[in-house]
């Protein structure tokens, strides 16, 4: 006799600040450990006040721990073309190789 056994899904989101959705096309760098950087192009996907998911255009050698450094417009006044990018600085926290996802925790 076979008995089946039904688990309840429980979430493993352990965030403490909800998420919003959000598209926008962000830039993002890698600081190494020469002080060297590369920079990459990303959207971002939500933000919320822990951090920022974000999907990269192209597949890139991200690790858990890694410094990041990210750019944005947010674009809240389109007609101002002297707009300057919004700094982020912050820390990788996952990152998901074959969605090219990664979570950015602020520092």
């Amino acid at each position: 006799m076979t008995r089946a056994i039904r688990l309840q899904h429980q979430s493993t989101d352990r965030r403490i600040y909800g998420r919003h959705p959000l598209e926008m096309m962000v830039y993002f760098s890698l600081q190494d450990g020469d002080g060297k950087s590369s920079w990459f192009v990303g959207q971002m996907k939500d933000a919320g006040m822990g951090g920022i998911r974000i999907r990269a255009n192209r597949p890139v050698a991200l690790r858990r721990g890694s410094k990041i450094s990210l750019r944005c417009l947010l674009n809240l006044i389109p007609s101002d073309s002297d707009q300057k990018p919004v700094k982020i600085e912050g820390q990788i926290i996952w990152y998901d190789s074959s969605t090219r996802y990664f979570g950015l925790q602020y520092q």
